[in-house]
């Protein structure tokens, strides 16, 4: 009989011992957080790389978390807290970052995407975990959804990921129709009991933006009403800082605007003036049920954001001309070689969806470019008489092919046009050509519009921005805060945080 060496049972019985001591640890104190090991990065809002360490603690919905692969996620909506800044608040590292899941629940449509009977909205940048895609959902899934809510509790969603089974569901959303222990979210009713309701300030009002948790019931389908409700929240989502009037950076929705002075984003107050800086935008391209980022100072007292920069994520296009009833599909307006989509976040002013297209009409698409011909159109607009002369195109140049330019994706040929360079002054076709590249911002008016061919043509050409490729310098933490607060979600990343293991600390 072979004999088992001694090293080899002593290293065994030490490996045994090591896992029995790990695993009473924890049972010992399951309510500490799970700590980091390793530093990891990850990218945050496109812009931004903070690190963890030993010390980075880890919650998920206000929880510490005892899961590793629960931990970590590219698409996650986090807030975080962060320390040992660089100067325009690039890089740090995680004091401590909480994943959050919006909604968790089944899934009762595939097209449109409803997560109990509230439409999601997804793009090119949703991130599915796990290799899973749009197309590869179905009704009855089970899902994890992190996203943002906006103003009418529509879901905008940053990542998606179908899990076995859920043991509780979760919504949020703003209380609208309240009425005999009735109320919904978006187009979900939801019955409650009083007794379910915590955490508001006297009882449970309209407009109040809430966490609604439930048991799961089996067979839900589209139009049921939720009614096994175990608690409901209210949740204060604006951002505080550790440091007085401290600095936040705030990614969320923009639920309505102030006259002159500023606007509420996902809830909290934000004020501009003068000296407040527009990264991919301008002040007018603020409107309401748009995302962006804002870097600034919060009051202490009042919680209101002095906005120091405002950085929207895409660039922006700006289009009108006309438009037949045959170039619209819903959701795709395809006109001009671009195929432009509205989305349940779209404002509609003029009411050209909801009435329909039944005659050619003129028309101003404003919205922002995602990239990969992903053109979203966040405002529609009916601008009178069909004029087929008089086009207009502003946005950032996406190819060069002279005398052919285009503008996200729409080709004008200037063959017949006039230019102008960035102060107004006359120059030649030569000159624009050797002075724009990809990037440039270009506005173009009174084009025409080939009825036959759908080519636009002419027009007066103006270079409003020239492309750089200097790196802008961000906003100063001028205020020297070892803490910086934020609201944001990861956009680059390993999917698993705990790439060296963890430990309990």
């Amino acid at each position: 009989m072979t004999k088992t060496p001694y090293k080899i049972i002593m290293k065994t019985l030490i490996f045994t011992l090591l896992i029995i001591n790990f695993q009473s640890a924890v049972a010992d104190d399951s309510s500490k957080a799970i700590k980091a090991q390793g530093g990891t990065g990850y990218q945050i809002n496109l812009s931004r790389t903070f690190e963890v360490d030993e010390n980075t603690l880890f919650m998920e919905d206000g929880k510490p978390s005892q899961q590793p692969d629960a931990q970590g996620g590219t698409g996650y909506k986090i807030r975080y807290q962060i320390s040992d800044t660089n100067p325009n608040l690039t890089s740090g590292t995680f004091e401590e970052i909480d994943f959050i899941n919006t909604h968790m629940g089944p899934v009762l449509s595939v097209d449109p995407l409803q997560i109990f009977n509230i439409e999601g909205a997804t793009s090119s940048k949703t991130y599915f975990a796990n290799g899973l895609s749009q197309a590869g959902l179905s009704v009855g899934d089970t899902v994890l959804i992190s996203g943002y809510v906006d103003s009418h509790s529509l879901s905008v969603m940053t990542r998606v990921e179908v899990v076995p089974s859920l043991t509780e569901w979760k919504l949020s959303g703003y209380v609208e129709n309240l009425s005999n222990n009735q109320f919904s979210i978006n187009n979900q009713w939801i019955q409650f009991s009083p007794s379910d309701v915590g955490a508001c300030n006297a009882s449970l009002a309209n407009h109040d933006y809430v966490e609604v948790f439930a048991d799961p019931v089996s067979g839900f389908v589209l139009n049921d009403t939720i009614n096994s409700v175990t608690q409901i929240n209210c949740v204060d989502r604006s951002v505080q800082s550790n440091s007085p009037n401290g600095t936040v950076i705030v990614v969320g929705m923009i639920d309505e605007l102030d006259d002159d002075d500023g606007f509420v984003l996902s809830g909290q107050q934000v004020v501009v003036d003068q000296l407040t800086r527009y990264i991919r935008g301008r002040a007018e391209d603020i409107q309401e049920r748009i995302s962006i980022e804002v870097e600034g100072t919060v009051d202490d007292v009042s919680g209101i954001i002095s906005a120091d920069k405002i950085r929207f994520f895409e660039d922006r296009i700006n289009l009108t001309l006309p438009v037949t009833p045959n170039d619209f599909t819903y959701p795709f307006f395809n006109v001009a070689g671009a195929s432009l989509q509205v989305t349940p976040q779209t404002l509609d002013p003029d009411g050209v969806i909801t009435n329909g297209i039944n005659e050619s009409i003129q028309l101003q698409f404003k919205g922002y470019d995602h990239g990969d011909g992903e053109l979203i159109v966040t405002r529609l607009y009916a601008r009178g008489e069909v004029d087929y002369d008089g086009v207009k195109i502003n946005g950032n140049v996406s190819a060069i092919n002279d005398p052919i330019v285009d503008l996200f994706g729409v080709s004008l040929d200037t063959t017949s046009s006039l230019f102008y360079d960035d102060i107004g002054t006359s120059i030649s076709a030569v000159e624009f050509f050797e002075s724009i590249t990809v990037g440039s911002e270009v506005n173009v008016e009174d084009a025409t519009l080939d009825e036959n061919s759908g080519l636009i043509a002419g027009g007066n050409v103006f270079i409003e921005k020239l492309a750089s490729n200097k790196v802008t310098a961000g906003y100063t933490n001028k205020n020297g805060n070892p803490t910086v607060a934020g609201v944001g979600h990861i956009t680059g990343g390993m999917d698993q945080i705990f790439n060296g293991g963890f430990d309990d600390q």
